[in-house]
């Protein structure tokens, strides 16, 4: 069960290498001039470590470990057909296989599949091997936690997460205590992190009966205000629920990071570029889910095909889609540099406006050349951004 699980995972990663490889050359350009790999080996265990500086307040723990293992989710969560099985789960899960034997090649390729990850950790146990005491025990603690929230995130188990919060709390408090009281709490984190890991069970589906819906509640729990394209977009996007989570994070991430540099700069003349930027990449994550939309409708032409409407209509309704996503955290940007008096609000309009030929401009790489993309995608991105910088920036 493990070689087939193994191999199917190194089949899909290895489509999704091949069809992102453009920015795989792009990001080992950017990080091979400037980065000697063997010599900063030396910090991989910095993101583990942090928490344990003195200087450290808890509430910066508190976010920090959070943050690592929402790291940690993520990474399955953007990879979760590739570690669960795929076509081959279903067959998998109609064998009779007892739930703790596939709990178990679940968590094997898991580990395998977060192997960048757990660098991180093998290199913070290699620099604690001069601290000895209570810091092995919190690394063993993250690492546990962080593997359960992944295993609920791949088999959709939501309410597991909860008791892993608890666990965090108590991993913090063993943190802050010294002597006993800091044994007892990365222990009781350590219990809690065993437990949810032998309490998440994989979803049978195969045996389930499937419930039973009928079209008047189909039709009273559908947004009935909305036109039947709206609705069309919006059935869409929530069928590929993880990808646009995780790409409104990215997103969310580079409002995020734009912010804090505005803020630290002190709201001087690098702020418009630089918010500028931060559209371009915005709209480029955005700009990702062309693929699913267009997918969809290709695999819906036949009906699709046969409504009396223009094929003009489904492209627009496309670039209003990904317009209306990238539109929220494109005006964060400008809105913080209008509150803050760095630009006026008819410069923030401008700013936020001007997106928009750049949205339906990433459609035609999506579209005619799905192949070239992504390097396509960010040669139009950069344009934009010379040519926005040149005509806003005073």
């Amino acid at each position: 069960m493990l070689i087939l699980r193994l191999r199917w995972y190194a089949h899909e990663t290895s489509r999704v290498l091949l069809r992102h490889w453009q920015a795989l050359c792009l990001v080992t350009m950017l990080l091979l001039p400037s980065m000697p790999v063997f010599a900063q080996a030396r910090i991989l265990g910095a993101p583990v470590l942090a928490t344990l500086s003195p200087a450290r307040g808890i509430e910066w723990q508190f976010l920090w470990i959070h943050a690592l293992e929402g790291i940690g989710m993520l990474w399955v969560l953007a990879q979760r057909r590739a570690i669960g099985g795929g076509k081959f789960a279903a067959f998998f899960r109609s064998l009779p296989i007892p739930g703790w034997r596939e709990r178990g090649v679940d968590l094997a390729v898991l580990a395998l599949a977060s192997t960048p990850l757990l660098l991180s950790v093998v290199a913070a146990v290699v620099a604690l091997a001069t601290h000895p005491g209570t810091h092995y025990l919190y690394v063993f603690d993250l690492t546990l936690i962080t593997l359960a929230a992944q295993l609920a995130v791949l088999h959709r188990k939501w309410q597991s997460v909860w008791p892993l919060f608890a666990a965090n709390l108590l991993l913090i408090a063993g943190l802050r205590f010294t002597g006993a009281s800091a044994y007892a709490g990365l222990t009781g984190a350590l219990l809690i992190a065993v437990w949810a890991l032998a309490r998440t069970s994989p979803v049978q589906s195969a045996h389930r009966r499937l419930p039973v819906i009928s079209v008047n509640a189909l039709r009273e729990g559908s947004q009935g205000w909305l036109p039947p394209i709206a609705r069309l977009q919006i059935g869409i996007l929530r069928h590929h629920a993880s990808a646009v989570f995780g790409r409104c994070l990215l997103m969310g991430s580079t409002v995020g990071l734009t912010v804090y540099l505005t803020a630290l700069w002190e709201f001087d003349k690098r702020g418009l570029p630089l918010v500028l930027i931060s559209q371009a990449i915005i709209v480029l994550v955005a700009a990702m889910h062309y693929r699913e939309l267009s997918a969809a409708h290709q695999r819906a032409a036949h009906f699709m095909n046969s409504l009396p409407r223009r094929r003009f209509t489904q492209t627009v309704a496309d670039i209003t889609t990904i317009a209306v996503l990238a539109l929220p955290f494109a005006a964060l940007g400008p809105a913080y540099l209008t509150i803050n008096g760095a630009i006026s609000i008819v410069q923030a309009w401008i700013v936020i406006v001007s997106g928009a030929p750049l949205v339906a401009l990433l459609r035609l790489p999506q579209r005619y050349v799905p192949r070239q993309s992504v390097l396509l995608g960010a040669t139009l991105a950069a344009l934009w951004v010379a040519v926005a910088w040149h005509c806003i920036v005073p």
